[in-house]
């Protein structure tokens, strides 16, 4: 049938979204099916002894802990992986992840610093990496995480096929978001400097207790509220991190 969602990108991740018979009758997406390169596992596309130049130059020296995305190496060893592994004409669209490893270490290469890159801030170097590959294949989608080092929004205009997973995690989660909270009122604030930038800004909220999966966190009604704030802030789209392969209550609600 036809339908219309709020969202144009919508994934519970929880145990029973990874059953593709019911994410196929609710119509939701799923991040081990729908993308390619997903997360902070960009790693998966160097082959092993591959180039130390993909490495973020740290203090004068190469840490194997995060990536230089300015490096010619770290572009080709993308484009090989798209290749390989979906070809270049008539297929279908596919979907990547272009975003540092979970940490605070930003490439400080010439290259890297000639594009922007400060010290706490790897966004410049990532978005001019992700508009080359948007223009190279522009039948796909390429989205940085927009947490810790890539926060800060770009200077420059993204590619149409690029945008945003904007983490929620520095949100004082209130059962009302409310923008009198300087938390909410910063987020909302760097939403719309997101959506200024890019064509999509998808969301990467949480909905677990993290802690232990097993205890009951009945947040379904606030998720709710969440939800629709979310949407008056013109969000596309929202990725829901929970409990994942694991069971947790409530998870089939």
């Amino acid at each position: 049938g036809k339908v219309n969602f709020a969202f144009q990108y919508r994934d519970p991740h929880l145990r029973p979204n990874m059953d593709q018979d019911i994410s196929g009758m609710l119509f939701t997406n799923n991040v081990d099916r729908d993308w390619s390169i997903w997360g902070h596992n960009l790693g998966k596309v160097f082959p092993v002894g591959y180039s130390n130049n993909i490495y973020a130059l740290v203090g004068g020296k190469r840490d194997n802990e995060q990536y230089c995305f300015s490096a010619i190496e770290t572009k080709n060893a993308i484009v090989q992986y798209i290749v390989d592994n979906h070809g270049i004409d008539n297929r279908n669209p596919q979907w990547f992840t272009i975003s540092p490893n979970d940490n605070d270490k930003v490439c400080m290469c010439d290259a890297c610093l000639k594009l922007g890159n400060k010290t706490n801030n790897a966004t410049p170097a990532v978005i001019a990496l992700m508009n080359q590959l948007g223009e190279q294949f522009p039948k796909d989608h390429f989205y940085t995480i927009g947490y810790r080092t890539t926060e800060e929004v770009p200077l420059v205009n993204m590619a149409p096929n690029t945008g945003v997973l904007l983490s929620t995690v520095n949100i004082s989660k209130a059962p009302i978001l409310d923008k009198g909270n300087s938390h909410v009122r910063r987020f909302s604030t760097l939403l719309g400097q997101w959506k200024k930038k890019t064509p999509a800004v998808y969301l990467w909220d949480y909905i677990s207790n993290f802690d232990e999966y097993l205890t009951p966190f009945p947040n379904l009604m606030r998720v709710q509220e969440q939800l629709l704030f979310f949407k008056n802030e013109g969000v596309d789209g929202i990725f829901m991190n929970g409990s994942g392969y694991d069971y947790a209550p409530f998870d089939d609600v």
